[in-house]
């Protein structure tokens, strides 16, 4: 059937809504199960139903109703499943981030504790070494150790520590 330019009348329009609203919306109801995004749908249907009519677009009305209604469902449910989705990966990061940072905070504490049982020399230098980066040199120059020495207690401080852990 060829495509051919119509315009609903007010009258038209209301009718259509009376005649097919209520099937419409259990269509959607059907797809989206809950009354209030249904009712959203079913607005939003006549809305397209009207704006497409108005622009040349004639076809059996119920028909023309139902495949928008369900077009606006099924976008509805895939933008909802793409959400949760998206809430879902973030909730795993927030938990894998939640558990990185346990894990770091007890391994932290882990060193720190092993760390005091240690010289206080040692400690010294893991502290040098670890948090302010300092080459085997810099911290031979602070310290005022010989290099040598200073990398010899290095060798000490890392075999602890795997020993420990």
């Amino acid at each position: 059937m060829p495509k051919q330019w119509y315009v609903l009348s007010e009258e038209e329009f209301n009718q259509a809504y009376e005649q097919h609203s209520r099937s419409v919306f259990y269509a959607v109801m059907r797809i989206v199960n809950n009354d209030a995004v249904a009712e959203e749908i079913l607005q939003e249907t006549f809305l397209r139903f009207l704006q497409k009519a108005d622009s040349g677009r004639h076809e059996e009305f119920k028909t023309f109703l139902i495949r928008i209604s369900h077009n606006l469902a099924v976008d509805y449910v895939k933008k909802q499943v793409r959400q949760r989705n998206i809430e879902h990966s973030e909730n795993e990061a927030d938990r894998r981030n939640y558990e990185s940072e346990s894990d770091a905070r007890v391994l932290r504490d882990t060193v720190i504790g092993r760390l005091s049982a240690m010289h206080p020399r040692y400690v010294k230098i893991f502290v040098l070494r670890v948090d302010y980066q300092m080459t085997y040199e810099e911290i031979a120059k602070t310290l005022g150790i010989p290099k040598r020495s200073m990398m010899r207690y290095i060798e000490h401080i890392k075999q602890t520590m795997q020993d420990f852990l």
